[in-house]
């Protein structure tokens, strides 16, 4: 995490492990998933379910997700995560999910700004991706 955002601010790690953790800022209503690696499919949707309940069950309103670490999941992988998380989410007091991707990666998926996506698809959250992680924590505590 930037110190200089949230250096002075109390948090659990909830999760640690070698392609993935996850930290909850309790007094934010904030989690900060980051992922690392080449992430095997069935850890990676473990994780991202993981996340999902995390969130349900903390009432968690603000979603920082580093990926800029991480090797690109392939295609199947990323459709199912997407399908399942997306369902879960809408039933969720989620109002920011900031994804953080790596400067070579940081491109609208098929053309469309991750702002169209959720506009398409009437999400109950704003979603948006940057390539620093600072951005992305001042967007989230900004709301």
């Amino acid at each position: 995490m930037p110190a200089t955002v949230l250096s002075d601010r109390q948090y659990h790690t909830a999760l640690q492990e070698q392609h993935f953790s996850l930290r909850y800022y309790a007094d934010d209503k904030l989690v900060c998933s980051e992922w690392r690696g080449v992430v095997p499919c069935d850890t990676l949707r473990q994780y991202s379910l993981y996340v999902c309940q995390f969130i349900l069950d903390n009432n968690v309103e603000l979603v920082l997700a580093d990926y800029s670490r991480m090797i690109v999941p392939c295609l199947e992988d990323q459709v199912w995560v997407a399908n399942r998380t997306e369902k879960l989410l809408r039933h969720s007091n989620v109002s920011r999910i900031a994804s953080v991707l790596a400067p070579e990666l940081f491109q609208p998926l098929g053309g469309r700004s991750s702002t169209d996506i959720t506009i398409q698809l009437r999400l109950p959250f704003d979603l948006r991706d940057f390539t620093q992680k600072n951005d992305a924590l001042n967007w989230l505590l900004a709301a």
